[in-house]
């Protein structure tokens, strides 16, 4: 268990405690140690501030961390399940069912633009700091959801709840990798997911309960009230770190200079990249939302708000790399990441495995409702059936490479997996097809998602140093979001315009009033065997042949992408791309040494004298 926690940094310095030394005194020696040893001239405000708790931290501190992020995470898959199953409800309440792909594109914008701007938040202001961010954007969302009359008012309260969701998602996985070593980093991330398995079950009963008993609105009020405190835990225990940081003497308290506020905040924009952020959420919400929307506003494709987009979303991406080469100084995905091989050939597998994932799932459980005779309850754990054995096989994926140190021969199975799961699910989509064969196939396409998307994630964090782990996972979450975001919005499309004719193609006597309720709401279905829902069911067995056949094809690229990759051996360090031989990164990440006769470090001394005593007894 000693590599399970990354060491803490040692770089030996005189001590800042006493009158002589300032707190910008203090500042300079920090960034002073780290342009000595990585030629890094002006660090990330937050990776010192984490590194400099982290330091001070016993491992009580470290344990207490660790649940503050399990019950966070409990609290995150709790709600992600709930509010997912409320959405097409909610669409459906507002008569506008069809447009469900539209407000997923919209939330998948969001998060995965989200990513690298809570990374930079991360690393700018400090993980505490974005985590009340991102629970001040949930309770936005929730409120705007719960109290919505319209669907506009719904969507713009569902953009502030993936904005939080997307924060709590790459600061937790931030954390996750800030503490752990490259053989354990893996595991640690699945084992924090294992509360999810219980979440579905638990969550499937609320949801459940809310629709039978209640409507979707009360369920996402409930969240106003989880949510921050499920987040207590977690915040307390980085800032009370970080106090300790600051009473011994090696964190500097950083004071609000009204005379540079100017100059502090043009710094801050210029650090997180506000021009980058702009140029890629702008081309992605463009391009993505518009081929979502083409098949519903008037004259669909000819439309001139759909035209604008399309031309207006590739020139923002154009201009984006341009931006970032020649202006930007702190860009939002560094040049470096390009030039990985390690990194773009696992971000490109990641990219076409969501992708192709996401074009399958987005109208699932619109299908199962339609075409399968079960209750809510059932509904629920079918949908998450997958996602609970991927989070199975990635604690198996994490125990595999802790236990071999390597990686590859997983990742090419899981991969290999996942294209057999799409043909599958291709042969088994009938009407009242027996319950065992389609989860079998919801297995294996969990089994898929986990060895192969648990190992893909790893491998980038293992390809860089401490002050470029943010960005790196923000950029392989970036794109694994974009690539959801372009399922949805080609299953929205494929959906859209295809339906309605497959409807009016089995129902060649049924009004068109009547296709056109059915299209846009599936709370009030008719009764299974009446003419009408025959039809439904073979116009929905249609459509989602075409969307799997789709999803299958696409699945083939990721698995010849991760055939290339190197089969590198995993080590005790917390990169392998650490700059001195036998070092790891953490240390040429330093902070000061604490201070003599400080009381935490006497702390950690007493703690390891007694497991040695413990021992020898």
């Amino acid at each position: 268990m000693r590599s399970f926690f990354v060491s803490p940094p040692h770089v030996e310095l005189t001590s800042t405690k006493g009158p002589v030394a300032t707190d910008e005194e203090k500042g300079r020696e920090v960034t002073d140690v780290v342009a000595e040893v990585t030629d890094v001239v002006d660090p990330p405000p937050g990776v010192l501030k984490f590194l400099a708790m982290r330091k001070v931290m016993s491992k009580r501190g470290l344990w207490m961390l660790w649940i503050g992020l399990g019950i966070m995470y409990f609290t995150f898959e709790f709600d992600n399940v709930c509010v997912w199953q409320y959405l097409p409800y909610a669409t459906s309440s507002f008569g506008h069912h069809s447009l469900l792909s539209a407000v997923t594109v919209a939330g998948s914008t969001i998060s995965s633009v989200g990513k690298p701007v809570f990374s930079k938040l991360a690393d700018t202001l400090g993980r505490g700091e974005s985590f009340i961010l991102c629970v001040i954007f949930y309770e936005l969302g929730y409120l705007l959801m719960s109290q919505s009359p319209t669907l506009g008012v719904y969507a713009g309260g569902y953009v502030f709840y993936c904005l939080g969701q997307s924060g709590t998602q790459i600061l937790s996985v931030i954390l996750i990798a800030d503490v752990t070593s490259v053989k354990w980093r893996s595991f640690a991330t699945s084992a924090v997911f294992i509360s999810y398995i219980v979440c579905v079950w638990i969550s499937s009963e609320t949801v459940s309960s809310m629709l039978l008993h209640s409507t979707w609105r009360w369920g996402v009020r409930m969240m106003i009230f989880i949510m921050p405190v499920g987040t207590a835990w977690i915040v307390t225990t980085i800032f009370t770190g970080e106090h300790k940081a600051h009473k011994a003497g090696i964190l500097p308290r950083r004071k609000l200079d009204l005379k540079t506020a100017h100059t502090t905040v043009i710094k801050f924009f210029s650090d997180i990249d506000l021009g980058g952020i702009f140029f890629l959420s702008g081309g992605c919400a463009f391009i993505l939302v518009a081929l979502s929307l083409a098949a519903t506003v008037p004259h669909g494709w000819k439309n001139g708000g759909i035209i604008a987009s399309l031309i207006l979303g590739p020139i923002f991406l154009i201009i984006l790399p341009i931006y970032e080469k020649k202006v930007a100084k702190h860009p939002l995905i560094p040049n470096l990441f390009w030039k990985n091989r390690v990194v773009m050939l696992a971000v490109v597998a990641t990219f076409f495995d969501a992708f192709g994932a996401a074009i399958s799932s987005t109208y699932m459980y619109s299908w199962m409702v339609v075409t399968q005779a079960w209750t809510i309850k059932d509904l629920t754990y079918f949908n998450y059936a997958e996602w609970q054995v991927s989070t199975l096989c990635g604690i198996v994926a994490g125990l595999y490479m802790l236990r071999f140190k390597r990686y590859k021969y997983l990742l090419v199975f899981g991969s290999a997996v996942r294209v057999l799961a799409f043909g599958l699910q291709l042969q088994y989509r009938q009407p009242q097809q027996a319950r065992g064969l389609l989860v079998m196939v919801r297995v294996l396409q969990g089994l898929g998602s986990g060895f192969a998307g648990q190992i893909l994630g790893a491998v980038c964090q293992f390809e860089v140093l401490h002050e470029h782990l943010a960005s790196v996972i923000a950029f392989q979450l970036l794109w694994s979001f974009v690539a959801s975001a372009i399922g949805d919005a080609v299953a929205g499309a494929m959906w859209t315009n295809l339906l309605p004719s497959l409807l009016r193609k089995h129902l060649p006597t049924t009004p068109q009033a009547t296709i056109d309720q059915i299209f846009g709401d599936i709370t009030n279905l008719p009764a299974f065997g009446t003419v009408v829902r025959d039809g439904m069911v073979a116009a929905y067995m249609d459509i989602m042949r075409r969307l799997t056949i789709v999803s299958l094809a696409i699945s083939i690229i990721p698995f010849l992408m991760v055939l290339i990759l190197k089969n590198k051996a995993l080590t005790d360090a917390h990169s392998l791309a650490v700059i001195n031989p036998g070092a790891t990164d953490e240390r040429d990440l330093g902070v000061p040494a604490l201070p003599a006769n400080n009381p935490t470090e006497k702390e950690s001394t007493d703690e390891k004298s007694s497991a040695k005593d413990e021992k020898s007894s």
